[in-house]
């Protein structure tokens, strides 16, 4: 059986390429899927008008979801996740930069849902993405792959 796949959506180059070591780091090997804006991150989990249900090779084991996006937001996506039947109980991590939208948000969430602030530091954010990777390897019928 192959790994579950990752996907990361989030249009910070910067950001990605953290989150990658992130994942390294905390010796994750599942495949990363990174999606820069959110029209092409609803197209592959849904296809061209978001009205199927998520194909089973499409559905990773976590999104890293950031809030703010070109063309679909992060909280668009989240709807969309949470509507369809194949990916309503999906854990999804939103990742914001903003302590604002931390306080707005993190209050409203379902609870499969979780929330981070996307740290400054580098060993901050490495942190914060191991725990999360421990969470969904101790929560998840299938942990992730590790090494």
């Amino acid at each position: 059986m192959d790994a579950k796949k990752i996907l990361l959506i989030d249009d910070s180059a910067d950001d990605n390429a953290l989150t990658k070591r992130a994942l390294k780091k905390s010796k994750i090997l599942n495949e990363l899927i990174i999606i820069e804006e959110g029209e092409t991150a609803l197209n592959f989990l849904f296809g061209d008008n978001c009205q199927n249900e998520c194909s089973a090779e499409n559905i990773p084991i976590v999104v890293f979801l950031d809030i703010n996006l070109p063309k679909v937001d992060g909280l668009s996506i989240l709807r969309q996740i949470s509507s369809h039947n194949s990916t309503k109980s999906l854990p999804v991590i939103l990742l914001s930069g903003s302590t604002v939208e931390d306080n707005i948000i993190s209050g409203r969430l379902p609870e499969h849902l979780d929330f981070i602030h996307k740290p400054i530091e580098f060993v901050e954010f490495a942190e914060a993405i191991r725990k999360l990777v421990l969470y969904l390897i101790v929560t998840n019928e299938k942990p992730l792959t590790t090494g």
